[in-house]
């Protein structure tokens, strides 16, 4: 394992030891914009498999890198924006197919703590924690903490590629700031509370119940994350994002950054307390000049 100054620079890393201009990429959609960014960097062969907001099934997989020649697949579960979350069996599967086709694999755990059941696990947890040159997983000790403005993140894998990760990293930056590193161990030593996993599980099932009064709108709540992933019937995400950030400030992300199919859906951060869930409501709803999908 080493340590990094956040995901997204773990994932960047990751793809400069990775990939070069000959490598194919699998993204599995809805997928976090900022990974195709990444990619776009070294490779422009970038292929997408939609998932339809729930574990892909790995025969479709298989099929995706058998018929594209695929060699590298981008995985990020907890998923965000949907909370879908992966089992045991699934990263079996995931492991056996990249022993066939020599795959490298790379998981973005973020989200491993926001999960609201216990059949989540991480890749190498689930393969007891086997280690081998093509496989990759991101955590974040920010986000698990509650301390997202730190920047401070894992990249777990084999000891070869931990060494080309931190000769690439050594020539970036001189480190993470020190005392944050002091904070963050003493934070793990004493065994300190970190996501209130519950309470956002509160707030998703509360949230969602009321989502689902409104017309045209659909809501379920997730097994996971800090998001609600919803879906506005017959409504243009982009242009919903732009009234509610103009008139009613408040934020959210369209769907559409997250792949076009999904262009009518929007995530809705649970960063809020208990007592807004209404306000939230109100300005959702409230004067909807949004254009309809044609």
């Amino acid at each position: 394992m080493t340590i990094v100054s956040g995901a997204k620079k773990a994932f960047y890393l990751i793809c400069n030891v990775l990939l070069d201009d000959r490598s194919k990429v699998l993204l599995i959609d809805p997928a976090y914009p900022d990974y195709q960014r990444a990619i776009l960097n070294f490779t422009q062969n970038i292929y997408k498999l939609d998932a339809n907001n729930r574990l892909p099934n790995v025969s479709d997989i298989e099929e995706m890198v058998r018929s594209k020649g695929i060699n590298v697949i981008i995985f990020n579960y907890p998923n965000n924006p949907t909370g879908t979350i992966a089992n045991t069996d699934f990263w079996e599967r995931v492991h056996n197919l990249s022993k066939i086709y020599n795959l490298k694999i790379i998981n973005d755990f973020t989200y491993s703590d926001y999960v609201y059941t216990d059949t989540s696990s991480s890749m190498f947890s689930s393969l007891n924690n086997v280690s081998n040159d093509y496989m990759y997983e991101i955590y974040s000790f920010s986000k698990n903490f509650t301390i997202p403005g730190w920047r401070i993140a894992a990249i777990i894998c084999s000891q070869r590629n931990i060494e080309k990760i931190n000769f690439l990293n050594n020539i970036m930056e001189s480190g993470i700031f020190t005392p944050m590193i002091i904070t963050l161990n003493q934070m793990i030593l004493s065994n300190q509370k970190r996501v209130k996993v519950s309470l956002y599980h509160k707030k998703a099932k509360l949230l969602c119940k009321k989502i689902q009064t409104l017309t045209n709108w659909e809501c379920s709540v997730p097994d996971s994350g800090m998001f609600l992933w919803i879906k506005l019937k017959n409504i243009n995400s982009w242009e919903f994002f732009k009234e509610k950030m103009e008139n009613e400030n408040l934020i959210i992300l369209p769907g559409i950054l997250y792949g076009e199919k999904y262009i009518n859906f929007i995530r809705l951060s649970l960063n809020f307390n208990l007592h807004e869930i209404d306000e939230i409501i109100t300005r959702l709803v409230n004067g909807e000049k949004y254009d309809e999908i044609s």
